[in-house]
């Protein structure tokens, strides 16, 4: 067995101007905003070590910059963020699936920098809402209200988002929200299938070229129902070219189904969530997550559990599918969320939060053993 200890998750919250949790949602996109424009950033620290002699103590940070401005009958929204550098040889490289909020930020050759993750316009009403622009796919779809921010709910990834969704990266496309009933509602999702961390150069070049041989499209559709308890079920395609796990000559879309069921009721809290995936792509064939919070004295504690299905193809003649030099399949390289706040008034029809992804590794690197996804989500 492995021992990995996670410290500090220091996380630091300001606000430009005076403004309350319950004034504006930093979903991926801001709704029910009172005010015509606001400013929020944080800054995380996490520690790890582990008893692995191959995984040396590891230090990760990050940095998030979240606005929006109102402009006409929606708003603006753009998101800066940074972190530190990829750490291969240490706990977050080696078990990447520890810590959800390492190397978010990253060039082609795995290296820290600032960059402008997200930029589009959402507008809302009491029947719909959409948004459009540059975006991140899992802001929208799997959400949970316990398990979905590793800075503020859970650290590892597999407790962010179903590790079995292959969401892009910070994508261009567009999301569509429908209240059908009061306790009834249906995403439409639909973006490019490569984001800014999915192409060779990590550039954004790269990523307006939705042309480019090998890329297509991703694609989602989630209903979610409210009552008793909050129910979502999904299914998604990414008509990307994934390599066949069994055959690296040969290409194929990845595809799925998910769903979650998640009791608000307090002091206990919990959520389950479950999925799969085209196993001949996908080294996620199937996906369990369970997570729970209850108070402890003044504070909030977590008890969680993932088991991942690994496809059958996946050591496939020797090599999993994965010749040198080749990118990992759908085995999920994360996203991330922040500043995830529940505004009052909002009847529950939205929540807040975002989230990011670890890049994928670039084709001309050598992938790590290990990996995943994750995303957050719209209620009905």
């Amino acid at each position: 067995g492995v021992f990995l200890l996670a410290v500090g998750a220091l996380n630091l919250m300001l606000a430009a101007m005076p403004v309350m949790a319950e004034d504006v949602v930093l979903r991926c996109a801001p709704t029910f905003v009172d005010r015509p424009a606001a400013l929020d950033w944080s800054v995380t620290g996490v520690s790890q070590v582990s008893n692995d002699d191959a995984a040396d103590p590891d230090a990760t940070g990050s940095f998030d910059a979240v606005g929006h401005m109102r402009a006409g009958p929606g708003f603006l929204f753009v998101q800066a963020e940074g972190s530190t550098s990829e750490n291969r040889g240490r706990v977050s490289g080696q078990f990447p699936l520890s810590n959800a909020d390492a190397a978010t930020a990253v060039d082609e050759d795995g290296n820290g920098r600032i960059q402008l993750s997200q930029v589009n316009y959402t507008q809302v009403n009491e029947t719909f809402a959409f948004a459009a622009g540059l975006l991140d796919p899992s802001c929208y779809l799997d959400f949970s209200d316990i398990a979905n921010d590793e800075t503020r709910d859970f650290l590892a990834q597999p407790f962010t988002n179903n590790l079995a969704i292959a969401f892009p990266d910070y994508t261009l496309g567009g999301a569509v929200h429908l209240h059908l009933e009061q306790t009834l509602g249906l995403t439409l999702f639909l973006s490019s299938s490569n984001g800014l961390g999915d192409n060779d150069k990590a550039s954004y070049s790269n990523l307006v070229d939705v042309t480019d041989s090998g890329k297509g499209v991703f694609a989602a559709a989630e209903l979610t129902a409210h009552g008793a308890f909050n129910y979502r079920l999904g299914v998604w395609v990414n008509s990307r070219d994934f390599e066949n796990l069994d055959n690296p000559d040969d290409t194929d879309n990845d595809y799925g189904i998910y769903g979650s069921l998640e009791s608000d009721a307090r002091p206990l809290r919990w959520n389950i969530r479950i999925g799969a995936a085209n196993p001949d792509v996908s080294e996620t064939a199937g996906f369990a997550a369970a997570t729970m919070t209850f108070p402890l004295g003044e504070h909030m504690a977590g008890l969680a559990v993932s088991y991942q299905h690994a496809a059958d193809d996946l050591d496939g003649d020797g090599d999993g599918g994965q010749p040198d030099g080749k990118r990992p399949k759908n085995i999920g390289w994360g996203r991330r969320r922040r500043l995830r706040q529940n505004p009052a008034g909002a009847n529950d029809s939205c929540h807040s939060g975002r989230r990011r992804r670890r890049r994928r590794q670039a084709d001309n690197r050598k992938p790590s053993p290990r990996s995943r996804h994750r995303g957050r989500g719209h209620d009905g």
